[in-house]
């Protein structure tokens, strides 16, 4: 390259720079004007500063011609600088060429390349692999979030062994605590203390969407950007536990925010001079309709040539109806649901998706569902006709000025109105139009199975055309890919009803949650957390059903509208249930079709990549599992206009907007107000008050074939109960420019249960006395049809004066669907209730006539009772007599065994007693020996073997040990062996040699002590031992001197000794013991043989007062009722002198009740 090249190079690039440093931050419009300035600076245009207000006239400078290359057409933003050719070149060629889209891919992932999105995601990896905090700035709907997400799960870019990257979408809720607590739960202390890092050396990059939502305090602080801020100053934030700077390294901030304005703050320049600022205009027409084309034209590239052709012309028309639409129906305070951005255009086109080529039989087809997909998506939150006249105007002008086609063709006047659903032919099952008729016939079999299944809470619904409109309107939310609706009505306009019978219809399960009082923030996380585990982990689709009444708390809706946007809320699962999440997917076969896939080469390989698996990282496990949530969980808000919930909530959380599609439930119209009335009178049972009775309009067919349809999923939750009252009136729903003065004919035909109001009486009074009741048929029908006209016209009229009082008095009171309800609850009760009364004096007149006819009939039944009570009565008197006879004679009898018995009782006591003292003495006796015994056996217990051996050992005992030994051979009648004495002159008895034989060396020695009989000492060895017992030299200290073991065995003889002594004395008194026993023995047994005979007389004389006490008993009630008889038969005959006038005049009015009973109506009307 030459030095002329070089320096052209430089200039060039150095031009780009310029442009994408000052030029990148600005909008279209000033981008047009900044495109302007610096071609008129690099021309060198004299007096340029001045022409633009940038310096005075006259000023010395003056630009100079520059040499630059920049084509002359087009916008220099569209340009950039090839160093390669050394040329500048548009942002086109660098879109990657199309590649094959799979055949399994969804519509509603595909990706489109354009020239802007291209030069986004260049510059956004331009400045996130440079380390560049970066801030993309746009309307909604111009990729902002997904420029990001995409960059940030491109592997390709940004290794996962390398980055790591958190998302956090804010709201107007979402606090500085929160944002901290997401942070650093992904960082990790590092080994300089309090430093912390993501873990593994990772860096990690931080996304935050929605950057200015958070909204401002008292006094214009927002803690969320002021810790931000701080974490750019400082490099940290101080822990909140312990009050020690953390240092976080090693992070990286992404950010997306939209245009400020609105629930959208301004961001302080203090925080925004740490971002490069990058704008994301809003796409141009022609981009638009390329993208969109582009995913037409691939679903529809098998359907017939025509349709082809008109795919592009309706692509273009949509286009135009957004812009013209977004034009003529800005968003106001009373309409501040009327936002409406690139998302509802896709949404279009995904409900043109949904139709296969057996859909159209024409290109008329083609054109009826995109009316109907533009009718969703457009009108479906529209709150009054002249908004509704708009779009339908423009929607016309569109067709004949872009497809050649009148609306007034495709849908004739009168005709029905167009629907598209894939639920009515089983055998077809697919996205094709449908006729009420057959629409009324599925939701009403569905409705059977429906109730069959709940049967503790059945619904109630009358499927009159506008909730046949609204369940098709809620059945497209939930079969749209990661479809979540916002339904808006007052109450008992069948919101939560139909909802719920969609979601049977689908087969998909329903997921709310229970508030209470004392319900909080932990519990709320606690229900969501298992919700989503479900969802997201299961994999099974939920219907999560959520009113206004039930998000109590912002936390709620915070959480919510993350959910909306992303998927997930920020930290809500702790480590152990991420470690259960992924376990659960990882062995489940984990496999997803929810990838993104691009029409670029790079982009289509990356979605062609195989799914996470068992041996995917836990990041990529927990993205899919988030991907699961927003794929199977489907969010049913359920919304009232009145008052100023609705659009606060939407201000604060433009998600619930953005993310879902509304469907406005209006007040009823008269023909459903009509249906209404008659499915109420049949439901009453009014036909016998009725001479015709009509069948209602799309009432439930009992006999209706089920089979025909497929058989819907049953889901597992049952159904709650069903939507409460409506806001009361008096809350403030639209404002004076007529928002939501259309009257609603799709309301909640489930909400029917509350009890009539004290407001719906006083209206229905009020119009009750507004008009003249007489005979006429159109005030007192005979047809259930009329009457339910009349209700109606009721309504409406009511209606029309509460326009009327607030367009005058600028106050509101709503009559709501529920009003209409409670009016017609009303009106069966009174209904009720004066049939009842009429009921109730029939009866009793009746009740009278039938007694007077009775106590005529019983007289003579009275008169023949008594004479047969009267013989009766005289036996019973005779038995009572004889059975007291008996009584007396048992009595005696028994008081003479009585006395027997005690005196033989006493007997025996002193025997018992005699006995017992004799025992207590041999005891004592035997005390002052046994104590002995035992602590000379214990003595012996603790000698060993070793003991006796060293005492057989001895050659030369002692004397001690001799002596002891000798009282032993005594015992045991062991004979000593005779020896010489010392002095020679006689024999001497040796015991010491034959113990040592018998005894010592025995090896049970021991055991033979322990088992010695010591009860049977024969005399002579006693009269042998017993001198030992006063020997000073046998007594134990003495032998302790000479030997231990020998001390144990004086002990044991000494205790033997005293045993027999004390034995001897004992033994007479046990035989005088064992003697007293025995004949205790035989007094007691002939005492029980008495007692026996003394409770076999006192059971007979029991029993035979118990048969004097009934016989007693018998008498008493034969003369009761002997007496009672001769009263009834008195009374009868006075009853029957006095009322025999009465009987004529009773049977009377009981005819002229009847006749009355007939006219129920006009009295429950009020005529008299």
């Amino acid at each position: 390259m030459s030095d002329k090249d070089r320096i052209y190079m430089r200039d060039n690039l150095f031009f780009f720079a310029i442009i994408w440093s000052f030029g990148a931050c600005i909008d279209a419009a000033s981008r047009a004007l900044f495109d302007r300035f610096f071609r008129r600076w690099l021309a060198g245009t004299p007096q340029l500063l001045s022409d633009f207000n940038m310096v005075n006239k006259g000023d010395l400078y003056q630009p100079r011609p520059l040499r630059h290359g920049l084509p002359d057409s087009g916008s220099i933003f569209d340009f950039f600088f090839d160093k390669k050719t050394l040329k500048w070149s548009t942002f086109s060629l660098l879109v990657p060429s199309l590649s094959a889209i799979p055949e399994d891919a969804k519509t509603h992932t595909l990706v489109v390349p354009t020239p802007d999105t291209v030069r986004n995601k260049l510059f956004l990896e331009f400045y996130a692999l440079r380390g560049v905090h970066t801030l993309l700035v746009g309307v909604t709907g111009t990729g902002k979030t997904t420029c990001i997400s995409s960059l940030l799960k491109d592997a390709s870019t940004f290794d996962r062994d390398t980055y790591t990257y958190i998302s956090l979408c804010f709201s107007a809720k979402t606090t500085a605590n929160e944002v901290q607590d997401v942070i650093d739960s992904r960082v990790d202390r590092s080994r300089t203390k309090g430093v912390f890092a993501p873990s593994l050396g990772r860096k990690c990059l931080v996304f935050l969407d929605d950057l200015n939502l958070p909204a401002k305090e008292v006094y214009g602080a927002q803690p969320v950007i002021e810790l931000l801020r701080q974490w750019h100053s400082m490099g940290g934030w101080y822990d909140r536990k312990s009050w020690e700077f953390r240092q976080i390294e090693k992070i990286q901030f992404l950010a997306a925010m939209g245009v400020p304005g609105g629930s959208r703050q301004h961001l302080p320049p203090r925080y925004l001079r740490y971002f490069n600022l990058l704008y994301l205009p809003a796409f141009a027409h022609a981009s638009l309709v390329m993208i969109f084309d582009t995913v037409l034209s691939w679903k529809y590239r098998c359907f017939p040539a025509e349709i082809q052709t008109q795919a592009r012309k309706l692509i273009e028309a949509t286009v135009e109806v957004y812009t013209g639409i977004c034009q003529a129906l800005p968003p106001t305070p009373s309409r501040s649901h009327y936002t409406f951005n690139l998302r509802d255009v896709s949404r279009v086109v995904e409900g043109l998706c949904f139709c296969t080529k057996d859909a159209f039989r024409s290109s008329d087809d083609l054109y009826r569902c995109w009316i109907h997909e533009v009718q969703r998506v457009f009108c479906d939150r529209l709150v009054c006709r002249e908004d509704k006249s708009k779009v339908f105007s423009l929607l016309a002008g569109v067709l004949e000025s872009r497809c050649r086609r009148r609306y007034c063709d495709l849908v004739p006047a009168g005709s029905s109105p167009i629907l598209f659903c894939d639920f009515v032919h089983p055998k077809r099952p697919y996205y094709q139009q449908v006729t009420l008729e057959e629409l009324r016939d599925v939701a009403q079999r569905t409705l059977s199975e429906y109730n069959a299944l709940y049967l503790k809470s059945p619904m109630n619904l009358v499927f009159f055309t506008q909730a046949l409109k609204h369940l098709t309107r809620v059945v497209r939310i939930l079969q749209q890919p990661k479809g979540n609706g916002l339904l808006v009505g007052f109450g008992g306009s069948g919101r939560k009803s139909l909802t719920r019978l969609a979601t049977f219809l689908v087969g998909f399960e329903i997921a709310t949650v229970d508030v209470t009082r004392s319900y909080g923030v932990s519990d709320w996380r606690e229900d969501v957390k298992a919700i989503l585990v479900k969802a997201g982990g299961h994999r099974r689709h939920l219907t999560f059903l959520l009113s206004d009444s039930q998000l109590t708390n912002d936390a709620f809706l915070d959480d919510v509208a993350n959910l909306l946007n992303t998927g997930e809320i920020p930290n809500i699962f702790s480590t152990e249930d991420k470690i259960g999440i992924l376990d659960l997917l990882s062995h489940g076969s984990v496999s997803s079709s929810s990838s993104s896939s691009s029409l670029s080469s790079s982009a289509s390989t990356a979605a062609a990549s195989a799914p996470p698996s068992e041996s995917s990282n836990p990041g990529d496990l927990f993205e899919l599992f988030v991907e699961n949530c927003r794929q199977y969980l489907h969010m049913m808000l359920f919304f009232s206009p009145s008052g100023e919930t609705l659009r606060h909530t939407i201000r604060l959380f433009p998600a619930l907007v953005n993310c879902c599609a509304i469907d406005w439930f209006s007040q009823w119209r008269e023909p459903s107000l009509e249906a209404v009335a008659r499915e109420e009178l049949c439901a009453l049972r009014l036909g016998s008050l009725l001479t015709t009775r009509q069948k209602p309009h799309g009432a439930r067919d009992s006999s209706a074939d089920r089979g025909e349809r497929q058989a819907a999923t049953v889901p597992r939750d049952p159904p709650e109960e069903q939507e409460s009252v409506g806001k009361g009136a008096g809350a403030d729903a639209c404002q004076s420019d007529g928002a939501m003065t259309e009257r609603s004919d799709d309301q909640e035909p489930a909400a029917r249960g509350a009890e009539a109001g004290d407001a719906a009486s006083e209206l229905g009074s009020r119009h009750a006395g507004a008009k003249t009741l007489s005979d006429d048929a159109v005030i007192f029908p005979d047809s259930a049809s009329h009457l339910s006209s009349i209700f109606a016209s009721m309504q409406l009229d009511v209606d029309e004066v509460t326009f009327q009082y607030r367009q005058e008095l600028r106050r509101h009171y709503y009559i709501t669907p529920r009003s209409y309800i409670e009016f017609l609850k009303l009106f069966s009760h009174l209904s009720v209730a004066k049939r009842e009364e009429l009921n109730r004096q029939v009866d009793q007149y009746r009740v009278g006539l039938e007694k007077i006819h009775s106590t005529s009939t019983q007289v003579g039944k009275i008169q023949e009772e008594l004479e047969t009570l009267k013989p009766q009565l005289i036996k019973a008197s005779q038995d009572m007599v004889d059975l007291m006879v008996d009584i007396s004679k048992m009595q005696e009898s028994a008081a003479r065994t009585k006395a027997t018995v005690e005196v033989e009782e006493a007997q025996c006591k002193s025997q018992a007693d005699a006995a017992a003292e004799v025992r207590e003495q041999c005891k004592a006796e035997l005390d002052t020996a046994l104590p002995a015994l035992t602590a000379a056996v214990e003595a012996l217990k603790k000698l060993s073997k070793s003991d006796i051996t060293e005492l057989n050992s001895m050659k030369s005992p002692p004397a001690g040990v001799i002596k002891v030994v000798e009282a032993l051979c005594k015992m045991f009648s062991i004979k000593p062996a005779k020896v010489k004495s010392a002095d020679s002159m006689r024999k001497a008895y040796d015991y010491w040699t034959a113990s040592k034989k018998h005894l010592l060396s025995d090896t049970k020695f021991l055991q033979r002590l322990f088992t010695y009989d010591k009860d049977h000492i024969p005399v002579e060895v006693m009269s042998d031992i017993l001198p030992y017992q006063t020997d000073p030299d046998f007594d134990p200290e003495v032998i302790k001197k000479a030997s231990v073991a020998a001390t144990s065995l004086c002990k044991w003889v000494r205790a033997i000794i005293v045993y027999d002594q004390v034995a001897k004395v004992v033994e007479p008194k046990q035989k005088n013991l064992e003697k007293a026993e025995a004949e205790l023995a035989v007094a007691a047994e002939k005492l029980n043989e008495k007692k026996r005979e003394l409770t076999a007389v006192e059971e007979l004389l029991e029993r035979l007062l118990a048969e004097h006490k009934a016989a007693e008993h018998k008498k008493e009630e034969l003369k009761k009722q002997f007496d009672e008889c001769s009263l009834r038969l008195q009374v009868a005959e006075r009853l029957i002198n006095d009322l025999a006038g009465e009987n004529t005049r009773w049977k009377a009015s009981f005819h002229e009740l009847k006749v009355r009973e007939k006219h129920n109506l006009r009295q429950t009307s009020g005529e008299r």
